[in-house]
């Protein structure tokens, strides 16, 4: 009785940590990776209600059963139900995949990466679909301990027992072990062997020094734990269950309670790692965060070199004559001085276009800050990536945190970036002809 009333509780936490994920999910839907959580979100809801139903859809009668009050019927659409819900953690483990497209193909661009989600949202289904219709066909759903799943009847039948199984299949260990034990050891290893390896190529890209490295091997290893973690977390109970089931034949009723509490409330531990890596991080400016935002050597030696050069008197009459297309008026400043007008006048073209895309008055050319002045321009795609490793944590899905004010901007227009970033260096390169002159 005990162990029925705390399924439905599992149940409930699950609807209420799918209710959660689909509600932040939807608000940021423009996102593949909101996307993706909003199609889990989905499935998580459904393997809570199957769990809430819980032995109410066991046949009336079966022995050792409290409140079983259903038929065949229910039993069996429980139990195909619960299969097809495998869906939850095939969503979860191809984030894996997903997070691997992101870091190192797309370099989180989702005009690079966008292309994967399409394929998670159908290569999840194949397996769950598949495998639940099959299951059917062979009468494979029946009474299971608390609900309704691959089982044969009577109980014990099949294999080598001896007895005869009356319905389902006649080797009910072996087709547990296909449909349920083997894919159980995939959520596991298929996701730690990903994110090992991940944490690998961008620990071996930190050490080249490649460019562009948004985050640090470090990052990368410790939002893999938490990820991961969540889903050992999940899946150990089970384990432990089947290994005593196995083993032993008779299963502790700790046991029996802990797969109840935490196998049976997957959505609620999910939900919070998805509260996690959608969270503004408002603590960025500890050491541990600013040394993962520096993963990059050559970022390293250029920021040394940018500290090392001399500082220019440039006035702002002189930023204002570039930025008009007009050469200094002082033509016998030294050549580092160039630097600096094509920054001062990257910074007014820069702050334009921060003003046209936020509404705001706030945002100030730094043409009159003789600090910004005496550095050496940055390109756009530096400059946008400086300013937003100061303000959030990067996370391994999709670069950064999409609660962020500026979460939507990241990536918006990067082709129409590139083409700017194109013209301007063409009106650079006549800066410096005219000053040159």
């Amino acid at each position: 009785m005990a162990l029925s009333i705390i399924q439905r509780i599992a149940g409930a936490l699950s609807v209420l940590g799918g209710l959660h994920i689909f509600w932040r999910a939807w608000k940021r839907r423009r996102r593949p990776f909101d996307r993706i959580m909003l199609g889990l979100s989905t499935h998580t809801i459904l393997w809570g209600v199957y769990h809430l139903w819980g032995t109410a859809a066991i046949p009336a009668g079966t022995p050792n059963i409290y409140d079983a009050h259903g038929t065949t019927t229910t039993c069996t659409a429980q139990g195909f139900l619960l299969q097809v819900s495998m869906v939850v953690p095939f969503y979860y483990i191809f984030l894996s995949c997903y997070s691997w497209v992101v870091i190192l193909y797309g370099n989180f661009d989702p005009a690079r990466y966008g292309w994967i989600e399409k394929y998670i949202h159908l290569g999840v289904h194949v397996f769950p679909v598949g495998s639940a219709i099959y299951l059917l066909t062979i009468e494979a759903f029946n009474p299971n301990g608390l609900y309704c799943w691959i089982a044969s009847i009577p109980e014990n039948c099949g294999d080598e027992s001896g007895i005869e199984c009356t319905r389902g299949p006649s080797n009910p260990h072996k087709v547990l072990w296909i449909f349920g034990g083997m894919p159980s050891v995939f959520f596991l290893l298929f996701p730690t062997t990903v994110m090992v390896a991940l944490t690998y190529c961008v620990y071996l890209r930190q050490r080249k020094g490649v460019v562009p490295c948004v985050m640090s091997a470090s990052m990368v290893a410790k939002q893999s734990a938490i990820y991961l973690g969540s889903l050992y977390w999940v899946y150990l109970p089970l384990f432990v269950y089947n290994g005593q089931k196995h083993f032993g034949n008779n299963v502790s009723y700790g046991i029996c309670l802990w797969v109840s509490m935490i196998t049976n409330s997957m959505g609620m531990w999910f939900a919070i790692v998805y509260w996690y890596v959608t969270v503004e991080d408002n603590n960025n400016n500890n050491n541990d965060d600013n040394d993962e935002n520096n993963c990059d050597s050559d970022d390293t030696k250029t920021t040394k070199e940018e500290s090392a050069l001399p500082s220019t008197t440039t006035t702002n009459t002189d930023a204002l004559d570039a930025v008009d297309g007009h050469a200094p008026s002082n033509e016998n400043k030294d050549d580092h001085d160039k630097p600096s007008i094509l920054f001062s006048t990257f910074a007014k073209l820069k702050n334009k276009h921060n003003k046209n895309k936020f509404g705001s008055s706030n945002a100030k050319t730094t043409a009159t800050d003789p600090e910004s002045i005496s550095r050496p321009p940055m390109s756009r795609s530096q400059s946008r990536r400086s300013s937003l490793t100061k303000r959030f944590s990067f996370k391994i899905f999709d670069g950064t945190v999409t609660s962020g004010m500026f979460s939507a901007f990241v990536f918006d227009g990067d082709s129409e970036d590139e083409e700017k970033d194109t013209a301007e260096s063409k009106q650079w390169e006549n800066c410096q002809d005219m000053i040159k002159e």
